[in-house]
C-alpha cells in the first residue's frame, strides 16, 4: 500500500467499539516524511505483516488498539514521531526507527507495554535520532524479548521493567529513570546477556528511582556517569561476566551493592550522600580490580552506612589511590593491593584484620581491628 495523502484509518466509525486492522503487505509514502499514518482499532488488534516505510519513509505513525499491535519487521519515518498506544506484541524482529531517508530523528514512544511471542526470539531496535524513546509500560513483563538496542540522543526515559531471555540490553544515549526499574537479561530460565550503559544515567527526583540489574552470566558495563544530575536511589548489579565502572555513581540514601567481580575502567567516586542525603550502605561482594596497574582510583563515600570489601581488593590488577571518606563500619577481610589506603573518618568499627594491605596506609577514625 502506497499513501497518497496522510491517512486515518479507524473501525470505530459511527460510536464503534473497533475491531480488528490488519496489513498484510508493505505500507509506503510517496514523497519521504510528508504521508502520516493513524489507526484506531478500539477493541480490535492491530497487525503489521510487513515493513512499513521501508522503501519511501512515512511522516509521523500512530497505533491504537487495545486488542494489541501486532509488529513483525520494520517500522521508518522521516522525522515523524512513531506513538504506540496500546500493548506492543513483537512477532518477529522489530526495528523502530524515525531517522529514514537521511531524517534527523523523532521520538518514540511506547505508552503501553512490549511482549514478544517466544520467549528470548523476538529483539527489538529504536533508533530516534535526536528524538527521545520513552518507555512507559513493562518491556519483556509477560514474554521475554530478545535482545533490545536503543540509540535516541534526545535521552531514553524508563518507567518499567526491562526482561529479556539471554537478551542483550544496550543504552546507547542518556538514559532517565522516571520509576525504580529492573533490568533482568536471564528471564525465563536464561542464562543471562550483557547489559551495556553507554551514555550517562540518572533519576527524576534525587533517590527516588531505584536499578536493579540481573544479568545472569552476562557483563554489565557502565560507560558514563550514574546518577551525577540526579542520583538514584539504590543500585544492586549482579553480572557472573563482570561489573564494568568508568565514572562516577552517585545516591541518595541508596545503597550500592555490587554482586559480582567489578573492574574499575576509570576512577570512580561512589557517594550514596549526594543531594544532601545521609548515607547508605556500600557493599562489594565479589572481587574488585582495576583495568591498569595503580591507574584507576577509588572514592567510597557512605555517609552514616558501612563499607564491606567482600573479597580481595587489586589482586588481578591493584587500584590507584583509595580513599574512605567516612563511614560507620568498614570491613575489609581479604588482601587490599592499592598504591595508598585512606580512611579519612570512622564512627564505628574498621576491621582490616584479615587484610595484606600492599599499600601506604593512613587511618582516621575511633576503633581499629587490624
Amino acid at each position: 500500500m502506497t499513501l497518497g495523502a496522510s491517512t486515518t484509518i479507524s473501525s470505530m466509525a459511527s460510536s464503534g467499539t473497533g475491531a480488528p486492522i490488519a496489513f498484510s503487505s508493505t505500507i509506503n509514502a510517496t514523497t519521504a516524511g510528508v504521508e502520516g499514518l493513524i489507526i484506531t482499532a478500539g477493541i480490535g488488534s492491530a497487525t503489521f505483516s510487513g515493513n512499513i516505510g521501508s522503501t519511501i519513509p512515512l511522516g509521523a505513525l500512530t497505533v491504537s488498539a487495545d486488542g494489541g499491535i501486532h509488529l513483525a519487521s520494520a517500522i521508518s519515518t522521516k522525522n515523524g514521531i512513531i506513538t504506540l498506544n496500546s500493548p506492543v506484541i513483537l512477532a518477529g524482529a522489530t526495528v523502530l526507527a524515525t531517522n529514514g531517508a537521511s531524517g534527523t530523528g523523532a521520538a518514540v514512544l511506547l505508552n503501553s507495554t512490549v511482549n514478544g511471542t517466544t520467549a528470548g526470539a523476538q529483539s527489538l531496535t529504536i533508533d530516534a535520532g535526536n528524538g527521545a524513546a520513552t518507555f512507559t509500560g513493562a518491556v519483556g513483563g509477560s514474554i521475554p524479548i530478545g535482545a533490545l538496542l536503543v540509540s535516541a540522543s534526545g535521552g531514553i526515559d524508563i518507567a518499567n521493567n526491562i526482561l529479556t531471555k539471554n537478551g542483550a540490553i544496550t543504552f546507547n544515549d542518556a538514559v532517565v529513570l522516571s520509576q525504580g526499574v529492573s533490568w533482568t537479561t536471564d528471564a525465563s530460565g536464561g542464562t543471562g546477556a550483557a547489559v551495556n550503559v553507554n551514555s550517562v544515567l540518572n533519576g527524576t527526583a534525587a533517590g527516588s528511582q531505584s536499578l536493579n540489574i540481573q544479568a545472569g552470566n552476562g557483563l554489565a558495563t557502565f560507560a558514563g556517569v550514574i546518577g551525577g544530575t540526579t542520583p538514584l536511589g539504590n543500585l544492586s548489579i549482579a553480572a557472573s561476566g563482570g561489573i564494568h565502572i568508568a565514572g562516577n555513581i552517585s545516591t541518595k540514601n541508596g545503597a550500592i551493592t555490587m554482586s559480582s567481580p567489578v573492574v574499575l575502567t576509570g576512577s570512580s567516586i561512589m557517594d550514596v550522600t549526594a543531594s544532601s542525603g545521609t548515607g547508605a550502605n556500600i557493599t562489594f561482594f565479589n572481587t574488585l580490580d582495576g583495568t591498569i596497574s595503580e591507574m584507576e582510583n577509588l572514592t567510597l563515600t557512605p555517609g552514616t552506612g558501612d563499607i564491606a570489601l567482600g573479597e580481595a581488593v587489586g589482586s588481578i590488577t591493584p587500584l590507584g589511590v583509595i580513599t574512605f571518606t567516612n563511614g560507620t563500619n568498614i570491613t575489609a577481610s581479604d588482601p587490599i593491593t592499592a598504591t595508598s589506603l585512606t580512611q579519612s573518618l570512622g564512627t564505628g568499627l574498621t576491621t582490616l584484620s584479615g587484610a595484606t594491605l600492599s599499600a601506604n596506609l593512613t587511618l582516621t577514625g575511633s576503633q581499629f581491628l587490624l
